[in-house]
């Protein structure tokens, strides 16, 4: 094929630019209360949002503080379920800061357990929509005054505070 010898151009990188600490509290208030636990939690933990959508109670140790990922939340064909991390590096066990397992606790004492146990869950116990998690985050997003991509930030935000912090 003629294309066969042709190089591609690198595409440009991009500058990431991780989201302050005001902001994640910004967004975590801008945010459906059901949500605001799953945003800090993000934040702090360094979970995809998937990761974070599955995450069920068996998953979490609260006198260890900290959480098992093995898992994700996926929607294949219309049916939401469990499926596996996107990469096996990617099963871990998380710490928690103590404030965040403290919060962690009033989101389940508040909201309790959704379908299979879900921490976090949409209003009729069912296991949240990736598709659906992205409009409550874009509603949110409306009232800002700064800009947000979308929760894999959170995730961005995460890697800065460990590099901030010496890690």
């Amino acid at each position: 094929s003629p294309a066969d010898d042709l190089r591609l151009p690198k595409p440009a990188k991009v500058e990431i630019v991780p989201l302050d600490v005001d902001e994640v509290l910004s967004i975590a208030d801008a945010i459906q209360p059901r949500y605001s636990a799953m945003v800090m939690l993000m934040a702090c933990t360094g979970l995809r949002p998937a990761e974070a959508m599955g995450l069920t109670n068996d998953r979490v140790e609260w006198l260890k503080k900290s959480l098992r990922v093995d898992r994700q939340m996926v929607t294949v064909g219309g049916v939401t379920d469990f499926g596996p991390p996107k990469t096996e590096a990617s099963v871990r066990t998380v710490q928690m800061p103590s404030f965040r397992v403290d919060s962690l606790s009033v989101h389940v004492r508040q909201f309790g357990h959704g379908e299979y146990d879900l921490v976090f869950y949409d209003a009729l116990g069912r296991p949240i929509r990736r598709n659906r998690f992205g409009e409550v985050w874009r509603r949110a997003m409306k009232g800002l005054e700064f800009k947000c991509k979308g929760p894999h930030q959170l995730r961005h935000h995460y890697a800065s505070l460990l590099i901030e912090h010496g890690e």
